[in-house]
């Protein structure tokens, strides 16, 4: 039901919030009508008419995942999805779950990314995306820029902002001259920025260079790939402890 009602929403050309509110109903009801029906897959199923007069637990779970989905799309908030079934044999996999539930993958990928749903490919980026939306939930424009201490991070990073289609703020020795200031005369203003090992003989640079990175108001969002520091974000100067660990975000 929850299935159905999702496509009829997509066939309308329904927003993800009316799809979500429509298919949360339906899977409420479709929960409910489990109630007199004798499972016959799954591990309802070993209860055979045992199951009669209770709600199937599958069912119900996703009526509660469609309405909390529903709930987070009406207070403003962002969705993450990782859904598997991109592969036949995925698609196979689920029939003895929720079969009715599986279909094209890449249209309701389409679908949804056009609802500015954000997709995850892996569990890992599923954690990570959420980390970052609770680090940063508001973003007041995209533009990002990158630190770090490597020409091959530097390079890696301006693969993925290219294949991902990330955009990164303008930095150069012209533009941006607290940037320039703040740097050793070797080292050109770019973005990402490779500071070079020079900033392990003088931590003060992370202080200037991230102080300006902060001031910028080109600048949307600011990460870092770093060895050797630790940050301390507080009201006032930037303070630095010598660690080895990783500035993941800022």
């Amino acid at each position: 039901m929850a299935a159905a009602a999702l496509e009829a929403a997509g066939e309308e050309g329904a927003g993800v919030a009316t799809a979500l509110a429509r298919a949360a109903q339906a899977a409420h009801e479709g929960a409910e009508a489990t109630r007199t029906m004798r499972a016959k897959v799954g591990r309802a199923g070993w209860l055979a008419d045992r199951a009669a007069g209770h709600v199937d637990a599958g069912a119900y779970l996703v009526a509660l995942v469609l309405d909390a989905a529903r709930r987070a799309r009406a207070a403003g908030k962002s969705i993450v999805l990782l859904h598997p079934g991109k592969s036949s044999a995925a698609r196979e996999s689920a029939a003895t779950h929720t079969g009715a539930m599986t279909g094209d993958y890449r249209l309701m990928r389409r679908k949804v990314e056009r609802e500015a749903v954000i997709f995850a490919e892996t569990l890992q980026e599923l954690g990570d995306i959420a980390e970052i939306l609770l680090r940063s939930p508001r973003i007041v424009h995209p533009n990002l820029a990158v630190l770090g201490e490597s020409g091959a991070f530097k390079a890696l990073t301006l693969d993925l902002a290219e294949e991902l289609g990330i955009p990164l703020a303008s930095l150069d020795d012209g533009s941006a001259p607290e940037l320039r200031a703040a740097l050793p005369s070797f080292v050109p203003v770019s973005n990402p920025l490779d500071i070079t090992a020079q900033g392990l003989r003088q931590p003060e640079i992370y202080t200037h260079v991230l102080g300006a990175l902060l001031d910028d108001d080109r600048v949307g969002r600011r990460m870092g790939g770093l060895i050797g520091i630790q940050l301390h974000l507080t009201p006032g100067p930037l303070k630095i402890e010598a660690k080895n660990i990783r500035l993941k975000d800022l």
